[in-house]
């Protein structure tokens, strides 16, 4: 009987210390708390880390082939699997209560579960609820790319018109020195 109540605890305190405690938040937020979010393939996977090739830059500056570790509720990436990723503070972490998303399984995160108290008694019903999830969250990364895709290119074009002011004003004071500067010459003769 002691055998079992220890077991029993042993149980319920690895399970209770293993699972992820997610706090839910916006795309956005998870967009303004990331250091890195790209598009990029996987190409190695092993029990501590993965490496990730990326493929479209939308926040940082990370550029051809990244490791990153696998760590306490990290994500579960596939080889040769394209991934939208969020990289934490650090750069080198991935949570799994973000919102990066494998290309292949974009359903299987936090917010695309099917909730528990929905009780599916017909396996056909099931099926068909899995499959509109499973769409549902496919259109739902299309859109979040396009999304980042205009946030990047919006960036670019306000780091442009930033660039433009600032030449015409550097041109404008270059223009008002040369008018003084000749309007002097004029003076002397």
């Amino acid at each position: 009987m002691k055998r079992f109540v220890a077991f029993l605890f042993l149980l319920l305190t690895s399970t209770i210390a293993h699972s992820c405690d997610c706090k839910e938040f916006s795309q956005n937020e998870n967009f303004n708390f990331s250091t890195n979010v790209f598009i990029g393939e996987v190409m190695d996977v092993n029990e501590t880390g993965f490496k990730i090739k990326i493929n479209e830059n939308f926040k940082g500056n990370l550029k051809g082939i990244v490791s990153f570790s696998i760590e306490y509720c990290s994500i579960d990436p596939k080889k040769r699997e394209k991934w939208l990723i969020y990289a934490g503070y650090e750069g080198t972490e991935v949570s799994g209560c973000g919102w990066s998303r494998s290309f292949t399984h974009p359903e299987a995160t936090i917010q695309y579960q099917i909730p528990p108290f929905i009780e599916v008694e017909s396996e056909h019903f099931r099926d068909e609820l899995t499959k509109l999830v499973k769409d549902n969250a496919t259109l739902q990364l299309e859109l979040d790319i396009r999304a980042l895709q205009d946030k990047k290119n919006n960036a670019s074009f306000r780091m442009f018109d930033i660039y433009l002011v600032w030449v015409l004003i550097f041109s404008l004071f270059a223009i008002i020195v040369y008018l003084l500067f000749a309007n002097r010459q004029l003076r002397k003769r």
